[in-house]
């Protein structure tokens, strides 16, 4: 994956956001160009459709047919599911014309982020109304962070260069790594104890989690990266909407690792 525009480096770019990532193989230039108003405000108007996707799903819902399977600690509608579950593969499939199809990726990108939003009301639904106060929240605090990070991106405190990039890739490679080690010992009947004692471990479960959160704002910085390489080199307008889908994708991610991080808290107070 031959890349030469970013500072990121080719690495950086090649684990990073394939919507972002693909922004930076682009060589057109035009005098209408991207701006970060304009990315900006796209990425805006998909979180907002993202909203309007979680009320949705809260508005059909009432229309459902209802089949429970009851777990240790939730219950879930498996038709709802089904339906999730289809959704699911259409906003993948939606990402992937997305790279295809650019002129329509306002489109694509408004339609994974309604699905996006039906899904995340399900799984909200799923674990009842006690999530609700930690997911209000975690959109306080995502917001806060992506302006903490623009802003420290912006004014060069953090600065994108290969070495971050480097770091950030061993960070996740590593994350990836032991996710296999202990899929691995999961299986062996030997290693039973010890798998207990890590799955009973509340603060190795918040470590995790935090390095998961950490891994995906770093990635985030890289985004931002990509797409000031993109304002600077003139890039028509129509990849606005590109890089606002993939800023999106980006910030949900970071949302989605907060509202976990504040689930675990949130089940600590309580017991």
């Amino acid at each position: 994956m031959a890349v030469t525009n970013s500072k990121t480096g080719r690495m950086g770019l090649f684990f990073a956001n394939p919507m972002i990532a693909k922004l930076d193989k682009v060589e057109e230039a035009d005098t209408d160009s991207v701006s970060l108003k304009g990315i900006a405000s796209k990425t805006f108007i998909l979180l907002i459709l993202t909203l309007v996707g979680i009320g949705l799903y809260f508005i059909l819902n009432k229309y459902i047919p209802v089949k429970m399977m009851d777990g240790e600690g939730y219950s879930i509608n498996i038709i709802q599911g089904g339906i999730v579950l289809i959704l699911i593969l259409i906003a993948a499939l939606n990402a992937f014309l997305s790279f295809k199809f650019v002129r329509g990726a306002s489109f694509l990108g408004s339609v994974y982020s309604l699905i996006q939003g039906y899904s995340l009301a399900f799984v909200f639904e799923i674990f009842g109304q006690d999530i609700l106060g930690p997911a209000l929240m975690a959109l306080v605090i995502t917001i806060l962070t992506i302006l903490l990070m623009l802003f420290l991106y912006k004014k060069n405190i953090i600065k994108v260069s290969h070495r971050f990039s480097s770091v950030v890739i061993t960070l996740f490679m590593a994350s990836i790594l032991l996710g296999i080690v202990y899929v691995i010992i999961s299986w062996i009947p030997a290693w039973a104890a010890f798998t207990e004692m890590i799955n009973n471990n509340e603060v190795l479960y918040i470590i995790v989690a935090l390095g998961s959160l950490l891994i995906s704002i770093l990635f985030l910085l890289i985004d931002f990266e990509v797409l000031n390489n993109c304002i600077e080199k003139k890039l028509p307008k129509k990849y606005e909407w590109l890089g606002a889908f993939g800023l999106a994708f980006c910030v949900i991610e970071v949302y989605m690792r907060i509202l976990d991080l504040l689930n675990i808290f949130n089940s600590n107070v309580k017991n």
